[in-house]
């Protein structure tokens, strides 16, 4: 089984690619439809995917992509292949992640459910990286400050005479840990 894992505002979300013709536009009857949703910014219509953008043929366990709707018409603004345009008329053999782009929108192909697990396990680490970060510079500063005054305390004689809870202090502010 190959599949196809959304990049950009449907991060990870997945689409099974069966055997025969996959075709990817915007059109309603596309077996992968793409619409303003995946943007992350709304485009142009020149500027936009077609509504017969790609198709994804599986044939045996191989998959190919062609640029256009499969019937002899190309896409507008073309299909690319790990930043390679793929050429029209043609195909180009599709190799496990794979990078596909149409216009704003990227497709990781993946030729296992292997490799499936792997990405979406590195995307939620990804995103609790991102909860890490966006935590409030007060928050973060405050146990910057109680770091220093532990780390400060092996000086054993400067210390001495200092109470206890002075090295929980944070600017004449006392400090709650949790």
């Amino acid at each position: 089984m190959a599949y196809l894992l959304i990049k950009g505002s449907k991060n990870g979300q997945r689409v099974l690619l069966k055997s025969g013709k996959n075709a990817l536009g915007r059109h309603e009857k596309c077996d992968v439809v793409i619409d303003d949703a995946f943007l992350k910014t709304p485009v142009r219509k020149t500027d936009s995917v077609s509504r017969r953008h790609a198709v994804i043929t599986g044939i045996d366990d191989k998959f190919y992509i062609e640029d256009g709707d499969g019937d002899g018409k190309a896409s507008r603004n073309g299909t690319f292949i790990n930043e390679h345009p793929v050429p029209f008329p043609g195909r180009v053999q599709l190799k496990n992640k794979d990078v596909i782009r149409l216009c704003d929108v990227t497709l990781l192909f993946l030729e296992d459910e292997q490799d499936l697990v792997s990405v979406e396990v590195s995307l939620s680490n990804a995103t609790s990286m991102f909860g890490m970060r966006s935590q409030s510079a007060d928050k973060l500063n405050t146990v910057l400050e109680i770091s220093n005054s532990l780390s400060n305390t092996f000086e054993i004689d400067a210390n001495c005479s200092r109470r206890p809870s002075d090295a929980f202090s944070s600017r004449g502010k006392s400090v709650r840990l949790r």
